[in-house]
């Protein structure tokens, strides 16, 4: 697939990359000696598992989800201690929904990618 978009102009490849987009997939334009190669990551890994291919063990599997403590979380135990409120400044660091989600390999335990929240 991306060898047979090599060829291709720059508008006619960017008609194929905005369609790409629109069905959620991450696109990544790699520049190499012989022009433009698009590769098609897979869906936009989020906070739930996604069905992947590992580009370690080339295993095609569901991602296994954990989550750690990131920009976010950290941003806003410092905002909740600064403003006075240090009791509750240790709150996200308990909460998914402040944590970066990393995604896996279940196979190989590969970090496939990381959901920054920040």
């Amino acid at each position: 697939m991306g060898s047979a978009w090599t060829a291709l102009d720059p508008t006619e490849l960017f008609n194929k990359m905005s369609i790409l987009k629109q069905f959620g997939s991450i696109l990544i334009k790699l520049k190499s000696f012989t022009g433009f190669t698009v590769v098609v990551v897979g869906p936009a890994a989020g906070e739930r598992p996604v069905r992947t291919k590992c580009a370690l063990c080339e295993a095609t599997c569901v991602t296994s989800v954990t989550y750690k403590n990131g920009a976010l979380t950290w941003v806003l135990c410092g905002v909740l201690g600064i403003f006075g409120i240090w009791p509750f400044c240790l709150i996200p660091l308990c909460c998914d929904g402040c944590k970066d989600v990393e995604h896996r390999c279940p196979n190989c335990q590969n970090v496939v990618h990381v959901h920054k929240r920040l």
